[in-house]
């Protein structure tokens, strides 16, 4: 197998990563969506107020309750955005799937 194809790296995936990984590769899918759809909509002011909120960990379900009566799908697109940055985890990502009571927090770095 090539190292790289069309300046591109090859990376092997073996099938009992892609196994373990499953969970997470579900949840991502869920997360993409919102990163994309809401590209050029981007709140940086909601994202802040989230992040300050997540200092303490939050369930999702809780996260949208204390911006209501702002859409869901915003604090979803924001709470996203910050994940993908980062700056937001969700320790059980690569667990259960991704819902209402999964708890958001601060990264620790």
């Amino acid at each position: 197998m090539p190292a790289t194809l069309h300046g591109v790296a090859v990376r092997i995936l073996h099938r009992a990563d892609m196994i373990a990984a499953q969970m997470r590769v579900r949840n991502w899918s869920q997360i993409v969506p919102y990163l994309i759809c809401f590209k050029r909509h981007t709140n940086r002011r909601l994202q802040e107020e989230i992040f300050a909120r997540v200092e303490k960990p939050h369930r999702l379900e809780h996260l949208e309750a204390a911006f209501q009566p702002i859409d869901v799908s915003l604090v979803r697109a924001c709470l996203s955005k910050l994940v993908a940055e980062g700056r937001v985890v969700a320790p059980d990502i690569d667990l259960v799937p991704l819902g209402s009571t999964t708890i958001f927090r601060r990264s620790a770095s």
